[in-house]
């Protein structure tokens, strides 16, 4: 139960969140041009959302207890979104860690938005990324739930 509240917590988060981008967004585009409106920004938001849930999913099925879910989940968010240039931009980072950060999740989810908000063509092989990490952390979930019950922990 804990781990299905903190789940759905975190998608109201990343709703909230993303209605907040949204209204940034599209006060730039007027501003930049850019021409993205709200309904297709948030289309956009959905995938990203969905694929950090399971993310979610996976670190509360996989710790033993609450408080190791919420800050095992927050420090690897935090070096995951580090590394792949959501918070420090990229080309300052050593390039093995620019050729890494194209592949780890919140890698893929920042360059599926920067190209859906940009108006770039070649989306479908990030989207695609993004469903391929979130059917792997939803199936990684499944497994490390199936192993708990088997051991009488779940």
């Amino acid at each position: 139960f804990g781990a299905m509240l903190a789940v759905l917590l975190s998608m109201l988060g990343l709703l909230t969140l993303g209605v907040f981008a949204v209204s940034q967004v599209t006060e730039l585009s007027s501003l930049f041009r850019i021409g993205v409106d709200i309904q297709t920004a948030l289309n956009n938001l959905f995938p990203i959302a969905v694929m950090i849930c399971a993310f979610a999913f996976l670190f509360f099925e996989a710790a033993g207890n609450l408080i190791s879910a919420v800050t095992g989940f927050f420090f690897c968010s935090f070096g995951l979104c580090y590394i792949s240039g959501c918070m420090y931009p990229p080309y300052a980072l050593p390039y093995s860690l620019q050729v890494l950060a194209g592949y780890t999740p919140t890698g893929i989810a920042r360059e599926y938005l920067f190209g859906t908000v940009t108006g770039r063509s070649e989306t479908l092989p990030l989207l695609l990324g993004l469903t391929l990490y979130t059917v792997l952390f939803v199936v990684l979930s499944i497994l490390v739930r199936r192993r708990q019950l088997s051991k009488g922990e779940g």
